[in-house]
């Protein structure tokens, strides 16, 4: 669309180069009352030049210019109120294509993490400058090849973008979305100080690991690996969080064929599944991720604990294991003195239990018996970290209290 007669008519001369220098007869360029006076392309009579006025141009140069009704001859401003009237009737408004209404109390469904559609993708990994030195590489705590990985992405090779990440980090989807990318590789991004900001690091490690998913590509074991002298030994790891996870997936790379991991829940993930909400970390990420580790042979043993009355380490070592690898995590808070003698039925709640609940009682395939706390009034959040942000925009988003403070 041009926005003026002179971008129009400049278009037009363009076009119309070739003939000029094959001995046509030249244009004559018209000035802008010349052209005014034969024809107003925003009249809205559409009255015709008085007979007699002959076109400076040729007849298909004055054609082309009529078709062109859009072009304003002088300036056009529309109201406020205008411009929110036809909004009205734009096919995007709930208004106009209702969903359907439905209860937000206890509902997550309404809550979705997002990421950057190629379009978007792309035009921010044009912006990176694939520094030499990589201040986001030094910043991050698994060493991801970052700009190579961009680089891939600004090259729509999107598979090899991915391939990159989860060459470095096992659990390169999880980390995409609740790393917290602005303390570590966005914090050291050269273009920080710049209008538009650092590179979307973690959004563009979210796109490509899943397009990668997308792609249903399973892992393997890489083919230049060198043998082991005995890849059957047989390795055990306790708990099956992100730690065993990436432990077990290096391992099987490595081309260990006999390594299982021992889980006290009924599912796996650890963590990620029962303690980051829904909404923040979608429970099928987690489930793919589990996948992958499957792909190479892992073997997993659920609803086994750590314990005198299950398995010890002791046991698995005597058990025929030649490593144990333990990834139980924090089970327990540590609560400060004041806090004694408190408990959930007085409204006292912890990260270790007040997140498996919501994770279970929004997350499909968590826990069956578990439910939403239910609180009301107002609600104190001790603390400003990841887990405490969770606990305070869980309750807040759902409706459920009249206030939070951290």
């Amino acid at each position: 669309m041009f926005t003026n007669i002179a971008h129009l008519r400049a278009s037009l001369l363009i076009s119309q180069r070739v003939p000029r220098r094959l001995g046509a007869t030249p244009l004559r360029v018209l000035s802008f009352a010349d052209f005014h006076t034969q024809t107003c392309l925003t009249s809205k009579s559409k009255t015709k030049c008085p007979e007699g006025v002959l076109s400076k141009d040729p007849p298909e140069t004055t054609k082309k210019l009529a078709q062109h009704a859009c072009c304003k001859c002088k300036c056009c401003v529309v109201p406020t109120a205008e411009t929110k009237t036809a909004k009205k009737h734009w096919k995007r408004n709930s208004e106009r294509n209702p969903t359907g209404q439905s209860k937000l109390l206890n509902n997550f469904e309404d809550i979705k993490h997002t990421t950057l559609s190629e379009r978007g993708a792309l035009k921010e990994a044009a912006r990176c400058l694939k520094c030499a030195d990589a201040p986001c590489q030094k910043s991050c705590p698994t060493q991801i090849d970052i700009k190579s990985f961009i680089t891939s992405i600004a090259n729509k090779n999107y598979y090899g973008a991915a391939k990159i990440i989860f060459s470095d980090n096992p659990l390169g989807l999880t980390c995409g979305m609740v790393c917290s990318t602005s303390d570590l590789c966005v914090g050291g991004c050269n273009l920080q100080a710049t209008e538009e900001g650092p590179i979307n690091i973690s959004g563009l490690q979210h796109f490509a690991t899943e397009r990668f998913k997308e792609m249903g590509v399973p892992q393997i074991v890489p083919p230049n690996a060198k043998k082991l002298k005995d890849p059957k030994k047989k390795i055990a790891l306790i708990g099956g969080g992100p730690a065993s996870l990436s432990c077990a997936t290096y391992l099987g790379r490595l081309g260990y064929k006999d390594v299982t991991i021992y889980e006290k829940n009924a599912f796996l993930g650890g963590l990620s599944a029962a303690e980051i909400p829904q909404f923040r970390l979608p429970v099928e990420a987690v489930h793919f991720e589990i996948k992958l580790v499957k792909d190479l042979g892992v073997k997993f043993e659920l609803n086994r604990c750590l314990s005198t009355k299950d398995i010890t380490v002791d046991g698995l070592l005597k058990g025929g294991n030649h490593a144990v690898f333990l990834g139980i995590g924090l089970p327990e808070p540590n609560i400060d003195p004041v806090f004694c003698g408190l408990d959930e039925s007085m409204g006292f709640y912890t990260s270790k239990s007040f997140l498996p609940c919501v994770a279970g009682g929004s997350k499909h395939g968590i826990s069956k018996d578990s439910k939403l706390p239910k609180l009301s009034g107002n609600v104190i959040v001790l603390g400003a970290g990841d887990k405490h942000t969770f606990g305070a925009t869980t309750p807040c988003g759902r409706r459920t209290i009249e206030g939070c403070v951290a």
